[in-house]
């Protein structure tokens, strides 16, 4: 619990700007936090978060993994080149799949 509250604070200083400038969107994904903080609403363009690791170039891609379907599917690159995506389906649900360079993809599920 205690790792839990000291991860979203990490995440919301990561993201520390006016209500006005962008748009944050948190999920827990077991026992990580991930914030998408969409800066321009009209492209849907921003940087995700994992555990305070910021991934930036968030950006809307085509749905083909997901045979239900995701309401919006983001991709995001580390400056190492590992990769986030983040695939957000309806009633507060996601799936987060972190492909670390030289790794096996991780995907973990998520809760709003």
């Amino acid at each position: 619990m205690r790792t839990t509250i000291a991860l979203a604070a990490l995440a919301a200083s990561t993201f520390s700007l006016n209500a006005e400038s962008a748009e944050v969107y948190r999920y827990y994904c077991k026992d990580r936090v991930v914030a998408v903080r969409i800066v321009n609403l009209d492209d849907m363009t921003g940087t995700i978060a994992v555990d305070g690791r910021v991934f930036s170039d968030a950006h809307l891609i085509a749905d083909t993994q997901w045979s239900d379907g995701c309401g919006y599917n983001f991709h995001a690159t580390d400056n190492d080149g590992s990769t986030v995506e983040l695939c957000t389906l309806t009633y507060g649900y996601a799936a987060l799949t972190i492909a670390e360079k030289g790794k096996k993809p991780l995907l973990v599920k998520c809760n709003m």
